[in-house]
């Protein structure tokens, strides 16, 4: 089990069909943080991103498929909002 931390976001499932990929993610840490926070491009071309409102985890919809694997993460961006 991988421990999560406030400085990356782990990706935990992704789904692809109809030449979009959906990815969820989640990470530790403040509450306030949000999906935009985090190095989203690394994933592929954003369409989309949103938060979990119940967990401190997000998503994002990318075209085509996603760059990067279940487990592995994307960093945390201090002040790219």
């Amino acid at each position: 089990m991988t421990t999560l931390t406030d400085k990356e976001a782990s990706i935990t499932k992704i789904k692809t069909g109809n030449g979009i990929t959906t990815i969820s993610l989640e990470w530790g840490g403040p509450d306030d943080r949000t999906m935009t926070d985090f190095d989203r491009d690394l994933l592929g071309d954003v369409v989309d991103c949103g938060d979990n409102h119940r967990a401190a985890g997000g998503w994002v919809i990318v075209n085509g498929s996603c760059r990067l694997s279940e487990g592995d993460s994307i960093p945390y961006v201090p002040g790219e909002e």
